[in-house]
């Protein structure tokens, strides 16, 4: 009966394993494309790559935070509908926090609204500023160390409409403290699918407001 109760137990524990090796694998893979893609071909390919990871491993939140992430940054680019595109980023970001609330997705949630403003940032601002900044806020608080919260802090400030107080008056400063704070989290990230995006959102705002 003990040899049973082993067996049982050690068969449980390898397919466990190797749903967890299985995990790392596909997101990896989605997940170098997603940082490679360009075109709105190449961001549909990503996106094909994580549903079927998102529908397998339906307790695991980062297939749809990159979902979400991905038709934002689509929507933001003007790849097909980008009202659709950002309602689609805010539906799977919903999803998302249904398994877990963390920082990351909180960004990708301020992100998602951010998307959805940016269709038309002079009449849509106020209506959706309280949605794009509360994330972040609640965001900083659970890590401070996040470099994407301060990331995406930089980048809404900088394009915010001038008449709003945007430009690179503030943003500079605060992409200076996202670049130090990523540098800092590329030395202990060990996940290559974990979130480490960030560098193109700082990067465009050094290099207009240095």
């Amino acid at each position: 009966m003990r040899n049973f109760i082993f067996i049982c137990i050690c068969f449980c524990f390898t397919q466990v394993q190797s749903q967890s090796v299985q995990f790392a694998t596909e997101m990896n893979l989605a997940v170098k494309s997603f940082d490679l893609a360009q075109s709105a071909k190449e961001y549909q390919a990503v996106l094909l790559k994580l549903e079927p990871i998102a529908k397998t491993h339906t307790n695991e939140w980062l297939p749809l935070y990159y979902m979400s992430l991905t038709t934002a940054r689509m929507s933001m680019l003007k790849m097909d509908n980008a009202d659709d595109l950002a309602d689609r980023s805010i539906e799977l970001i919903e999803k998302a926090k249904k398994i877990q609330v963390n920082d990351e997705i909180l960004c990708v949630e301020s992100l998602a609204y951010t998307a959805k403003m940016s269709v038309s940032p002079y009449t849509r601002w106020l209506r959706y500023e309280r949605k794009i900044k509360s994330p972040l806020i609640a965001a900083k608080k659970i890590n401070k160390e996040n470099p994407r919260v301060y990331a995406l802090e930089a980048s809404l400030q900088y394009h915010m409409p001038v008449m709003f107080g945007g430009g690179c008056a503030k943003s500079y400063a605060i992409a200076l403290i996202a670049s130090e704070k990523l540098n800092a989290q590329a030395k202990w990230n060990t996940q290559y699918y974990m979130p480490h995006w960030g560098i193109n959102v700082i990067q465009e705002i050094m290099d207009k407001c240095k």
